[in-house]
C-alpha cells in the first residue's frame, strides 16, 4: 500500500482529476514513479503519463529523468517531454537543482516546442517556513511555423510553507 496512491481532485473550475502514482524501489540507490493522470476541463478530455527515475548518488547529489506524454482532446494530438535534474545539497538551508530538458510535439507535424536549461538556488531565511530561489534560465523556443529563439530570464521566488492545512 505504501508503495501506491489514488487521489480524486475537483475544483470550483469545471475540472475532475483522477491520479494514479506507482512508487518501485528498484535498490538502494535507485527509484521508479510512473503516474498516470485522466482529467476533464470543461470541453477539454485529456491524460497524461510520467515516469521519473531517481538515483541517489550520494548523501548530497540525486539525479532524476524525468519523461512525461500528455494527449488532450481539444487539438488531438500528444505533447512529450524528458530531463534531467540533477539535486545537489549543500547545507540544511542551501540546495541547488541543475536543470536540462526539451519537449515536443506531433501537431501539425513533429517537432521539438522548447530545449531549456536553468540552475536553481534556494536557501531557507529568517524561519524554518520561508525560503527564496534564484533561477537563471534559458529556453529555445518554437512556435508552429516560425525559427527558434532564444529567451534568457532570472527568476526570484518566494516560497511560505504551510503544514497541517
Amino acid at each position: 500500500k505504501e508503495r501506491y496512491s489514488f487521489n480524486v481532485k475537483v475544483n470550483a473550475r469545471p475540472c475532475i482529476e483522477g491520479r494514479f502514482r506507482y512508487t518501485y524501489p528498484i535498490n538502494d540507490e535507485w527509484l521508479l514513479r510512473v503516474t498516470q493522470k485522466l482529467y476533464q476541463k470543461k470541453s477539454v478530455t485529456g491524460e497524461s503519463t510520467d515516469i521519473d527515475l531517481d538515483y541517489s548518488i550520494n548523501r548530497n547529489f540525486l539525479l532524476r529523468w524525468s519523461n512525461y506524454a500528455q494527449w488532450e482532446s481539444d487539438i488531438k494530438g500528444w505533447e512529450v517531454g524528458t530531463g534531467f535534474t540533477l539535486y545537489q545539497h549543500i547545507s540544511d538551508h542551501q540546495a541547488l537543482s541543475y536543470q536540462l530538458s526539451t519537449t515536443g510535439t506531433n501537431r501539425p507535424f513533429h517537432y521539438i516546442t522548447n530545449t531549456h536549461a536553468s540552475v536553481t538556488y534556494r536557501q531557507n531565511v529568517w524561519r524554518t517556513w520561508l525560503f527564496y530561489e534564484l533561477i537563471p534560465e534559458y529556453n529555445w523556443n518554437r512556435e508552429e511555423d516560425t525559427q527558434r529563439e532564444g529567451e534568457a530570464k532570472m527568476t526570484f521566488r518566494l516560497e511560505i510553507l504551510f503544514n497541517n492545512i
